[in-house]
This record gives C-alpha cells, sequence and structure tokens, in this order.
C-alpha cells in the first residue's frame, strides 16, 4: 500500500510534486497577513440607533445603511442618504 504525502499531494514513491514546499510556507504566509489586515482595517463600523437599530457605514466606500428591529430573522436594511 502506498502511503500519501499531504504537503506535496503525491504519493511518497513518487518523484513529481504538486507544490514546493517554498510555495506552501508563501501561502500560507500570505493568508496569516491577509487575516491580520482584516482584523487592523475592518471594513464596517456599527453604531447603535436608540430608536430605530443599528447604523451600519462601510468604511471602504463611506456608504451607510440603517437596520431596523423586526420580526424577520434578517431584519431590514434601508440606504441611508
Amino acid at each position: 500500500m502506498k502511503s500519501f504525502d499531504w504537503l506535496t499531494g503525491a504519493d511518497k514513491s513518487e518523484t513529481t510534486m504538486l507544490i514546493s514546499r517554498r510555495d506552501w510556507w508563501l501561502g500560507v504566509i500570505v493568508l496569516a497577513v491577509a487575516l491580520v489586515f482584516h482584523a487592523l482595517a475592518p471594513r464596517y463600523d456599527w453604531i447603535a440607533h436608540s430608536t430605530a437599530g443599528l447604523m451600519r457605514i462601510d468604511r471602504w466606500t463611506g456608504g451607510a445603511t440603517l437596520g431596523t428591529f423586526t420580526s424577520e430573522p434578517r431584519g431590514t436594511w434601508r440606504p441611508v442618504d
């Protein structure tokens, strides 16, 4: 029975590799940098509004939407002009 190497994606008896070890680590580093960037630069700001519910401000586009409390599971979101 052949054993499978999950890092290379090939049987250990084969000499071909689908990705190199350098490419695998590069992918891990890119993913880690993307997660850190997402944590440090969130897209939305949330502001609690006393009568309407929540206001969501998109930091990247500058748009705002107002969310109202309803009996629907997903609520209602309306753009703010």
